[in-house]
């Protein structure tokens, strides 16, 4: 199930103009050519999708899960004009996945979790996460790179993920991917958000994860434990079995 066939290209570059979209069947990583083109022409809002990544990677050097024909593999050149920090840029786009999602599938209501910082979730399992990465140190212009699990089964899945595709028990259809696609692309122009308001909602869709235990990595260390507290500088507290830790 190839997801740039012509008609999806069309579909994508018709309703998404304002972005510079190049399609890839199979790629090392969607983040690394989003960067080579911003180094070419930083003005150009890049968008890098591809098929199947051969050297995906997830936050932390951590590898990223990329087969072909099941996925949601993109990568933005972001224009940070609104200057979000770091964190702000984290909730942002997950709070953009979150809606998008919802709207598209509102039976996920229950089950879809924000997992702080960045990380999407069907209840216990991973469906996606977000990886930033700078271009330079002043944060006007950053890569966004996301994936999303969308029709993979358990062969191809690590042992926390999933997929909608295995979670909502059913196929999905073959544009489901483009379309998604198409609503975040269209989500990011629609809906701005201030600072504020991008916490609000990542306090909100995160709610469910204080009640559960997950693992955190601090620097090299990971641990378990169950979200406390989002604080205003986007670290959070986290309570494990030897205390409260504050990450960053």
């Amino acid at each position: 199930m190839k997801l740039f066939q012509p008609d999806q290209q069309i579909l994508l570059k018709k309703t998404q103009p304002k972005y510079e979209i190049e399609f890839h069947l199979t790629i090392d990583s969607t983040n690394t050519r989003c960067r080579q083109l911003a180094q070419k022409n930083s003005q150009i809002p890049w968008a890098v999708l591809a098929d199947q990544q051969n050297k995906g990677r997830g936050r932390r050097g951590k590898s990223w899960e990329s087969p072909s024909g099941c996925n949601i593999y993109i990568s933005l050149c972001y224009q940070n004009t609104k200057k979000y920090s770091v964190a702000s840029l984290n909730f942002y786009f997950a709070v953009l996945w979150y809606e998008v999602l919802l709207l598209s599938f509102p039976d996920l209501e229950e089950a879809l979790i924000l997992k702080w910082p960045n990380d999407i979730y069907l209840e216990d399992k991973k469906l996606g996460g977000i990886l930033l990465e700078n271009i330079d140190n002043s944060l006007a212009q950053v890569i966004v790179g996301m994936g999303l699990n969308i029709h993979s089964m358990t062969a191809d899945l690590p042992p926390v993920g999933t997929s909608l595709r295995q979670y909502l028990g059913k196929d999905l259809g073959e544009n489901c991917r483009s379309e998604l696609i198409s609503k975040f692309l269209q989500r990011i122009s629609e809906f701005p958000l201030g600072t504020k308001e991008i916490q609000r909602k990542f306090q909100q869709f995160s709610q469910k994860s204080r009640h559960k235990n997950y693992t955190y990595t601090y620097g090299s260390q990971n641990f378990t434990g169950s979200l406390q507290t989002i604080h205003e500088d986007g670290s959070a507290s986290i309570l494990t079995k030897e205390g409260l830790k504050r990450i960053v």
